[in-house]
């Protein structure tokens, strides 16, 4: 499956991205959609900043860490 696929489909269904955990520099996120799966995204600490990240997001502001 290519990133264009699964960006399509993260607009497309607009899931949940759960935080999976945290540590070793980064921040772990898994959704899941309905025709591709679980999909993640990893989000380094030093691109946080100021930035409020939740325990649940929006997967479509997370494409930018898609794994």
């Amino acid at each position: 499956m290519e990133k264009n696929e699964i960006k399509k489909a993260l607009y497309k269904e607009n899931p949940t991205a759960v935080m999976e955990y945290v540590g070793s520099g980064h921040v772990k996120y898994v959704a899941s959609l309905n025709e591709l799966g679980l999909v993640g995204f990893t989000v380094p600490f030093e691109e946080i900043a100021d930035t409020a990240f939740y325990s649940q997001m929006e997967a479509k502001l997370l494409i930018r860490w898609l794994i």
